[in-house]
């Protein structure tokens, strides 16, 4: 009879034992996410990141909540400035200085760009600043960076879709220049005038690239601009009246 409860009271507690261990490992299961599920939960943590991110930075609301995980996500953003470096081997032209004179020319400009504007192009306006080094040293300046000017430009890209290749854009540009040439001596003055170009879209070429740009550095749009400028200015020494081209790289923001 005592050997009978006893085997009674074990059979029970195995089988208590086997239903808790049964239970827990159902438990476990059901908490494992799949690959999909993990791939939405990803999706869903970025999107809340994404649309955060929009109370600091201009993004597209629509954009943000149309959130797919397989576009990149510089493409979300609408960069507000831009920065740009140009160089021309000639920016003055044979005319202006005589033969074998030459002035190149290294320029720097900054625009800021409202998003609000960006359904009609892009807008942009801000400071520049230029160096214009002379060649050969000594035979037009006595020192190669004599002569500089800093000034300011509007500028209106006729850019209207998502990864346009090519972007036409025109300007108007303002620069106070300050110049020391032995033919003509010391002075100031303002030249003003048109300039048109085109910028290559970079990320246009490589995505991946771009991408990995923006994550490292925020640019979010790089191009590669060729522009010509037509700039006229004078005082009672010097006259300018020129066509130079320019080419550089820009980054947008």
């Amino acid at each position: 009879m005592r050997m009978n409860i006893l085997y009674w009271a074990f059979t029970l507690f195995f089988i208590s034992g086997s239903i808790s261990y049964a239970e827990e490992e159902f438990d476990l299961e059901s908490h494992e996410e799949s690959p999909q599920a993990q791939t939405e939960t990803k999706a869903q943590e970025d999107l809340k990141e994404i649309t955060e991110d929009t109370e600091t930075s201009p993004v597209s609301q629509d954009l943000a909540y149309e959130y797919d995980p397989r576009i990149p996500r510089h493409l979300f953003f609408q960069p507000n400035m831009g920065l740009s470096i140009y160089y021309s081997p000639n920016a003055l032209g044979d005319s202006v200085l005589g033969a074998g004179k030459k002035m190149s020319g290294v320029s720097l400009e900054y625009e800021y760009q409202p998003v609000f504007f960006q359904k009609f192009g892009v807008l942009g306006f801000g400071p520049n600043i230029s160096l214009y080094p002379t060649t050969p040293v000594g035979a037009v300046s006595d020192q190669i960076y004599s002569n500089f000017s800093v000034g300011a430009q509007v500028t209106y890209q006729l850019r209207y879709f998502d990864n346009q290749p090519f972007v036409p854009f025109a300007r108007y540009r303002a620069e106070y220049w300050n110049y020391n040439l032995k033919s003509v001596g010391k002075g100031r003055f303002l030249a003003h005038g048109p300039a048109a170009g085109g910028m290559f879209f970079l990320n246009w070429f490589d995505e991946h690239s771009a991408n990995g740009f923006y994550q490292d550095w925020g640019v979010l749009r790089s191009y590669l601009v060729g522009e010509v400028r037509f700039l006229k200015g004078e005082d009672a020494n010097f006259l300018l009246d020129a066509q130079s081209y320019f080419f550089g790289l820009r980054m947008e923001f």
